[in-house]
């Protein structure tokens, strides 16, 4: 009724019921498709589903026989970093037109995160993309009853600011129609410009001499292995340079090298869909710079390449790692996701700096001795960010939502100005570690397990236990609102001092050593006879007094909740 209680999706009219004691509606009832959503009301009287989309008004939801729409996200198209690409699902159709006008909704699959896509709820929304990558676009059509989606892929590249003038072109029209005869026909030190192709360039090139192939200016060109060759770029030479293309299909490898190839710089780079080989990988064996790449489906994205500068990448979809056996690596602005582990195999001397793990199903860094982690570098979704390497030094970083650990048995850990939070367990094992100005927050099983070092300027918080079977110093803590504090049999062997520990709730809490010296402020109820008294201990040394002592505040000043 209107005036009485009306809102958004209140209608003032005659319902078009069947009669007045037969509550069903009507076809051309304007209830119609006029309703709120509700999960907590998913069926009619009736018991027929309810559309999750535009439920019917009243307590009859109007049986339609109804066809899905058919969602079409557009071609898949290429842009440029800092280039606006528009999508258009405009071709979407609804084969019977009912029961309403057909609705859209447009969300990020995967890819580097959008920030800026304009209008998604309707057939031609918009981004700019900021990162090289690829990215997935899904559009969902509804059209009140049914839906139905389609996926676009955007690539992105990064237009390079000043390409060189090239020597010698290949591609249609030319005197050299392959790639691979513009490399012979080259001379050390020239550049070739390589056009883009319709369908693509099918073979395996082999550069044995310094040169620099790059696009000529367009889209990127594909070389195509089809699934029957082996390699795409093959590099024999020193200080080779390969600046955009498109690299697929190969067997082994999209880009390899041997001992030769030192001083490389790979970049705008797209490499996928590398598989059927014996040890698959989008780039084998090159020693230099990967940087603004994007690195796709394969088992490796990045195998045996040493002395390696990787920058501004994204690497995603590999089946076993983004990265085995690596020999001295620094990445920076790296994002690495949808793999099962970041590292693996055997590798040394990694830096990593502003960079994304995510969705990591097993493990981040794996098998690798001298790992060094720093400048707001976030593991998010990483079942285990680090587990079985040796000498790891971590400043400044994040682990979140990893569902066994964030460090897992390192033994000589240094954790320091960092971010652990809502992960299984914080710090695991590890017989030498040493933690400083971290925050431990919501961790499920305990945030430090099974570890002996030293710990300092702690805040631990809303843990299911701070401190599990852990030994050693901690110093200048706030251990803040856990279940437990301290538990497990190396409880008695962490020594605390100058520290805070309030308000916990599990029965099963001991108590750490107290330090000489030290000052311990401990709240709660356990510390005191009656349930529901807080008493307040103080660790302290009186001027003069070389034995310390802990004096319970008399009972009259306890504190009740």
């Amino acid at each position: 009724n209107a005036g009485h209680g009306q809102d958004a999706n209140s209608v003032s009219d005659n319902p078009s019921l069947v009669s007045s004691t037969d509550l069903h509606l009507q076809s051309g009832s304007s209830m119609l498709g006029k309703g709120a959503a509700l999960s907590s009301v998913p069926v009619d009287f009736d018991g027929d589903a309810r559309s999750p989309f535009k439920p019917d008004i009243g307590a009859d939801e109007l049986t339609i026989t109804n066809q899905a729409p058919i969602a079409n996200a557009g071609t898949d198209q290429a842009v440029k970093v800092s280039t606006q690409a528009s999508l258009n699902g405009s071709s979407s159709s609804d084969p019977d037109s009912q029961p309403f006008a057909l609705g859209y909704s447009w969300a990020q699959v995967s890819g580097p995160g959008i920030t800026n896509l304009a209008n998604p709820t309707t057939a031609t929304p918009s981004f700019t993309p900021t990162k090289v990558g690829t990215y997935t676009i899904r559009l969902t059509v509804n059209d009140g009853k049914a839906s139905a989606s389609d996926d676009v892929l955007v690539s992105v590249s990064k237009e390079t600011a000043s390409m060189p003038a090239n020597d010698i072109v290949a591609g249609p029209g030319e005197t050299h129609e392959t790639i691979q005869a513009a490399v012979d026909a080259a001379t050390p030190g020239q550049v070739v410009g390589i056009k883009d192709k319709t369908g693509g360039y099918k073979e395996s090139v082999v550069i044995n001499k310094t040169l620099t192939l790059q696009r000529v200016a367009g889209n990127n060109p594909v070389l195509d292995g089809e699934g029957t060759r082996d390699t795409g770029f093959d590099i024999q030479a020193t200080g080779v340079v390969i600046d955009g293309f498109e690299i697929k299909g190969f067997k082994e490898k999209g880009v390899s090298g041997n001992s030769s190839a030192t001083g490389v710089t790979l970049q705008n780079l797209v490499i996928h869909d590398i598989a059927g080989g014996t040890a698959p990988a989008a780039i084998g064996s090159v020693k230099g710079t990967v940087k603004d790449c994007d690195i796709g489906t394969t088992a490796v994205g990045l195998l045996d390449t040493d002395n390696l500068t990787l920058q501004d990448s994204n690497i995603h979809n590999q089946t076993v790692a983004a990265l085995k056996d690596i020999d001295s690596a620094t990445l920076s602005n790296v994002l690495i996701e949808n793999v099962p582990k970041g590292f693996t195999g055997t590798n040394t001397s990694i830096t990593v700096s502003s960079s994304i793990l995510q969705n990591v199903s097993s493990i981040g860094f794996e098998g690798i001795s001298g790992l060094t982690l720093n400048q707001s570098t976030l593991l998010d979704g990483v079942a285990t960010g680090v587990k079985t390497c040796t000498t790891v030094s971590a400043d400044g970083i994040t682990v979140k939502n990893s569902s066994v650990a964030a460090f897992d048995g390192i033994d000589s850990l240094v954790l320091k100005n960092s971010t652990l939070q809502a992960n299984a367990i914080g710090v695991k094992g590890g017989t030498a570690v040493a933690i400083e100005r971290v925050l431990f927050e919501s961790h499920t099983t305990a945030a430090i397990q099974s570890s002996a070092g030293s710990f300092t300027f702690l805040t631990l918080t809303k843990n299911a236990i701070a401190f599990d079977a852990t030994s050693g110093t901690a110093n200048s803590c706030i251990i803040w609102d856990n279940l437990m504090p301290f538990r497990g049999t190396g409880a008695s062997a962490l020594t605390l001092k100058y520290s805070i520990a309030q308000n916990w709730s599990g029965s099963a809490a001991q108590n750490p050593n107290i330090s000489n010296g030290g000052h311990v402020l401990q709240l709660n109820p356990k510390f005191d006879e009656t349930a529901g008294d807080y008493s307040l201990f103080v660790d302290y040394q009186a001027p003069g007094n070389s034995s310390p002592a802990i004096k319970p505040i008399p009972r009259a000043v306890s504190f009740r909740s």
